[in-house]
C-alpha cells in the first residue's frame, strides 16, 4: 500500500476505516499531522520550495489524464524519483503514449517517456481505478471539450473525478489540474467525488486546485518554471497538496480557496488579451507618428520590464472566460473591446501587403504569397484557431496564389487541414512576391536578409507582423519590408 510515510493515514477502498489511527499524533479530525505524513520534523511553508524526496520514498501518485499537461506532469514526477502511474480512458491515447509517441509534439517529451518508463517509474494504463487505487496523489488532468454550440463541455472532466472517487484511498490527495470555470472545484466537482468514495472533502481526503497555465510546445518547460497556484477546501488540505506539489514546482504559491486559485488563470489571459490589444493600438499610433513602434517596444521591454505584450494562448480560455464574465457587462466589455482590436489585424495584414507589394511594382492580384507559421503560438503545433485561418480567405478573395509553410507541422499535417502547404521553407518563399510572417517562430527569428534574398532570388516584400526581423536590413538587400508600427529610419 502506497502513502506518504505511515500505512495507518491512507486506506485503500473497500476496506473499513478503523476506529483510530495508530498514532499519537493526530489531529482533531483524525487526519494524521504534517510530520507524520512526510516524516520530516520541520514543516514547510505553504510557499516554499520543493521538498526533500527522502521523506516521499515510499509514496506513489497517478495522473488522470493523458494529454499535453497530463503526460508531461507524469514525466516530470517521475523524472524527480517518484513512481508515477499515468492514465486515461481513450485506448488510443494511452496505446500511444506507452510507445513514447503522442498524437501531439512537446519537445524532448516522447525521450523523457522512454526514460521514465524503463527505470521503471512511470506506468502507463488505460485502467484509473488501478491507478487511483494503488496512489496517495492523484492528479486530474483531463481538459474540457466544446458542445455543438461552441460552449464548453465539463463531462469528461466529471466523469475523471467519478472514476478517481470510485478507486480513492482514505487520506489521499487530489489535485485538480485543468481549465474549470470559477466555482466549478468546489460545487460539482467536489460533489462528484465525494458521491463516488463516500468521503468528504477536507476531512477524509484532500481536495485542491491548480490551474495548468501551460502553453503548447511548452508544457514541460512551464510545468517546471512556473509558479505552481493553489487554492484548497481548507487549510489542511492546501498544507498537504502544497508538500505534494512542492515536489515537482519551483515554488508553490497557496491561494485563500478553491475559487481564487481557478480565477488565476482566467484573469491572467484577460490581461494578455488586453496586453495584445494595446501592443497592436500602439503599433497603429506609431505609425501616425512616424515613429518605428519596434524601436520603442523594445526600450520599453529594457527600461520598463515589459513581458513584450504576448499573444493569448488558448481559445479555450478564450471562450471559458466569456462565458464566466458573461453576466458581467464592464468585462465583457473589456474583452469584447480587446478582441475587435486583436481581430482586425487581420486587415492590417492585407494593408500592409498590398502597400509593400505597391513598393515593389507589383499587386495583389495573381501574386503568389508564402505565408510562413499557421500555429495559434509560437513554436507549438496547435492550429485549430490560428489567425491565419482568417487571412487566408481574405487574400484568397483578392485572386492571390497563396502557399503556406510551417516548421511546427509537416505538409501531409497540413494539407489535411486544407492548406496549400509546402514541404520546405525554400519550397514556399522561392519565387514569391510577398513572404507573410505569420507566427513568430524560432526558425523564422533565425532568417536572415542575406538569407531571405537568397530564397526569394527576386525583388520581393516581406511583411513582419510580429515585427521579429531587421527591416532596415532587409531592406538594405533590395527587399521591401512591411510591419505594424514600421518606420524606414532616413
Amino acid at each position: 500500500m502506497a502513502c506518504f510515510g505511515v500505512s495507518t493515514s491512507i486506506q485503500h477502498r473497500g476496506t473499513p476505516p478503523p476506529k483510530s489511527y495508530h498514532t499519537s499524533t493526530k489531529d482533531k479530525k483524525g487526519f494524521a499531522t504534517n510530520q507524520q505524513l512526510i516524516h520530516s520534523k520541520t514543516q514547510p511553508s505553504v510557499e516554499g520550495g520543493a521538498l526533500s524526496q527522502p521523506h516521499f520514498a515510499g509514496a506513489k501518485f497517478s495522473v488522470i489524464g493523458l494529454g499535453r499537461v497530463g503526460l508531461c506532469l507524469a514525466c516530470i514526477i517521475a523524472e524527480a524519483g517518484l513512481k508515477v502511474y499515468a492514465s486515461d480512458p481513450d485506448r488510443e491515447l494511452v496505446y500511444l503514449s506507452a510507445r513514447a509517441s503522442p498524437p501531439y509534439h512537446e519537445p524532448k517529451l516522447n525521450e523523457l517517456i522512454k526514460k521514465c518508463m524503463n527505470n521503471g517509474r512511470l506506468a502507463i494504463s488505460g485502467n484509473p481505478w488501478e491507478a487511483v487505487s494503488k496512489s496517495s496523489a492523484i492528479f486530474i488532468t483531463t481538459p474540457p471539450t466544446t458542445d455543438e454550440a461552441g460552449k464548453l463541455d465539463f463531462t469528461p472532466l466529471q466523469n475523471s473525478c467519478r472514476e478517481v472517487g470510485m478507486a480513492l484511498n482514505r487520506g489521499a490527495v487530489v489535485i485538480i489540474k485543468s481549465l474549470v470555470s470559477v466555482g466549478l472545484t468546489e460545487s460539482l466537482l467536489r460533489e462528484v467525488l465525494e458521491e463516488a468514495s463516500g468521503f468528504k472533502a477536507g476531512k477524509d481526503f484532500h481536495l485542491a486546485y491548480s490551474p495548468p497555465r501551460t502553453r503548447p510546445g511548452r508544457v514541460l518547460k512551464d510545468l517546471r518554471d512556473k509558479p505552481w497556484i493553489l487554492g484548497a477546501v481548507n487549510e489542511r488540505s492546501l498544507a498537504e497538496a502544497s508538500r505534494v506539489v512542492g515536489l515537482v514546482a519551483p515554488r508553490v504559491v497557496g491561494l485563500s480557496s478553491l475559487r481564487a486559485a481557478e480565477a488565476v488563470q482566467l484573469l491572467e489571459y484577460l490581461r494578455m488579451e488586453v496586453d495584445l490589444a494595446l501592443a497592436n493600438q500602439l503599433a497603429r499610433l506609431c505609425e501616425r507618428l512616424d515613429v518605428d513602434y519596434g524601436e520603442v517596444r523594445n526600450v520599453l521591454e529594457k527600461e520598463l520590464g515589459n513581458t513584450g505584450l504576448p499573444k493569448p494562448e488558448s481559445q479555450t480560455l478564450h471562450q471559458l472566460l466569456t462565458e464566466t464574465i458573461g453576466e458581467s457587462p464592464s468585462g465583457l466589455r473589456l474583452l469584447k473591446s480587446a478582441s475587435l482590436v486583436n481581430e482586425e489585424m487581420v486587415k492590417i495584414a492585407i494593408k500592409l501587403t498590398k502597400e509593400a507589394l505597391r513598393g515593389c511594382g507589383k499587386r495583389l492580384r495573381r501574386s503568389k504569397i508564402a505565408i510562413l507559421g499557421v500555429s495559434e503560438t509560437p513554436d507549438s503545433e496547435s492550429a485549430r484557431k490560428s489567425p491565419v485561418l482568417k487571412l487566408l480567405p481574405a487574400l484568397s478573395r483578392a485572386r492571390a496564389q497563396i502557399v503556406v509553410y510551417d516548421p511546427k507541422h509537416s505538409y501531409r499535417a497540413l494539407q489535411s487541414i486544407g492548406y496549400p502547404a509546402e514541404r520546405s521553407l525554400s519550397d514556399a518563399v522561392k519565387n514569391s512576391d510577398c513572404i507573410i510572417i505569420a507566427v513568430p517562430h524560432k526558425e523564422f527569428r533565425q532568417l536572415t536578409p542575406k538569407k531571405l534574398k537568397t530564397l526569394t532570388n527576386m525583388s520581393a516584400a516581406v511583411v513582419d507582423m510580429p515585427r521579429i526581423l531587421d527591416g532596415t536590413a532587409i531592406e538594405a538587400r533590395g527587399l521591401v519590408y512591411a510591419g505594424p508600427g514600421w518606420r524606414k529610419k532616413p
